[in-house]
């Protein structure tokens, strides 16, 4: 996958990496402190502290397989957008049942380059995700 902008590609990969690892403090890491996602039919989350204690219970409570699919860039300065597609399966933590839940969608998200010139994520939106069943294996 080429990068046009300069180290975006790179933080994008490591996004991935600490979601499938359940990694409160790296997913800190990429976020700005005022960082605000929207999830979909919920209101926004605002604020790194905000974000990470929201997906605290998520992550001690299910393995993610989590993938991030055909991202495209675009950027201007110290500003990139992605956009692309996510999916997502997870299981309740320390299970040997099959993957229990599925989301996934599109994704639209803005990197911002901060003073100390690191990428991180400054807004997140969900598109069109949706949790549901699957059927046990």
């Amino acid at each position: 996958m080429t990068d046009p902008t300069g180290g975006v590609a790179a933080r994008h990969e490591r996004w991935a990496e600490v979601v499938n690892a359940r990694s409160v403090t790296g997913y800190a890491d990429l976020l700005t402190e005022d960082a605000v996602w929207i999830p979909p039919a919920r209101d926004a989350i605002r604020g790194r502290g905000a974000i990470t204690a929201w997906l605290r219970p998520l992550f001690e409570r299910y393995e993610y397989d989590f993938a991030l699919i055909d991202p495209r860039w675009r950027g201007a300065g110290d500003w990139v957008v992605e956009r692309g597609r996510f999916a997502t399966r997870l299981r309740s933590s320390g299970s040997d049942e099959a993957w229990s839940l599925t989301h996934g969608g599109a994704y639209v998200v803005l990197w911002r380059l901060d003073g100390s010139r690191v990428w991180r994520i400054d807004r997140y939106v969900d598109l069109d995700g949706l949790v549901a069943p699957t059927s046990r294996v």
